[in-house]
């Protein structure tokens, strides 16, 4: 348990290092964090209740830089917490590492092609809790999503994006063959799958004042078999301001992966707590 929390430590006190500059070999880079906490704990409550808390930390960087010829973009998105209601022991609320980078080139107004890669994973295990018990179901770069993806990008309407192209996702695995790469069609049990589609992604990012952004991401991976079989990932973020130091946050997020269950999952999280920005 202390490796993993070292792990995590490290990794973000890297990022928030580097980001504290404003520029690192020419790349413009920025980084915004959020940390919220809440607390409550009662002793011999007569009405009722348990004690609890709670918290969850997240980093978001990117590095940007222009060329004459194209562009480079590189997003890393970090996010942790856990919760602890009673005496049960704490249990994690969100763990997610996002990493994208992403290169147009600028050969036409309007319509440029693109070369993108993007990773996805966790930092530590996780596990699913019934009444009495807790069966563990990943860990830290187990499973790791591996997209790459070419094709063109274009600009919608002003704060929107899009790109479409042909993609190959890898999804690869040490402890958890099933189910995220085992094909159970068949008698060997593989570790890594590899599917090739396409891919389509839609991107709103918009400041509405200077308190007050809206940020909103869909990401849609088809292997042209069944539209059934179409990877949905959509990710929205809202947050304002309450104070230079203070903000308000709320996230959705939805995945439907018919290969992980056949039931979409959703989850939403509402956090006030402190927000840093370093430009």
């Amino acid at each position: 348990m202390i490796n993993q929390y070292f792990k995590i430590i490290i990794m973000i006190s890297v990022i928030s290092l580097l980001s504290s500059q404003n520029t690192i070999s020419g790349y413009k880079v920025e980084s915004v964090g959020h940390l919220s906490i809440s607390q409550t704990q009662v002793d011999n409550w007569e009405a009722g209740g348990e004690s609890t808390l709670s918290w969850q930390t997240n980093l978001k960087s990117s590095f940007s830089k222009k060329h004459p010829i194209w562009n480079e973009l590189h997003i890393l998105d970090m996010s942790f917490g856990k919760t602890r209601v009673g005496d049960i022991p704490a249990r994690k609320s969100i763990d997610e590492i996002k990493l994208e980078s992403l290169i147009n080139l600028k050969i036409r107004h309007g319509v440029n092609p693109y070369l993108a890669i993007n990773l996805q994973s966790q930092f530590s295990p996780g596990y699913n809790y019934n009444e009495n018990s807790s069966e563990l179901v990943s860990d830290f770069l187990d499973p790791l999503y591996i997209t790459e993806s070419t094709g063109f990008a274009w600009e919608i309407f002003n704060s929107m994006n899009s790109r479409l192209g042909f993609a190959m996702k890898q999804t690869f695995t040490d402890q958890f063959p099933a189910p995220y790469a085992d094909d159970p069609t068949t008698l060997e049990i593989e570790k890594s799958k590899f599917e090739y589609g396409l891919e389509w992604v839609v991107d709103y990012q918009n400041n509405i004042n200077e308190l007050t952004s809206i940020n909103s991401k869909i990401e849609l991976f088809s292997d042209l078999v069944s539209v059934r079989q179409t990877d949905v990932r959509w990710d929205s973020n809202f947050s304002t301001k309450l104070s230079d130091l203070f903000d308000v946050s709320f996230n959705f997020k939805l995945i439907y992966d018919q290969d992980i269950s056949n039931r979409r999952q959703i989850r939403q999280y509402l956090a006030i707590g402190i927000s840093y920005t370093l430009r």
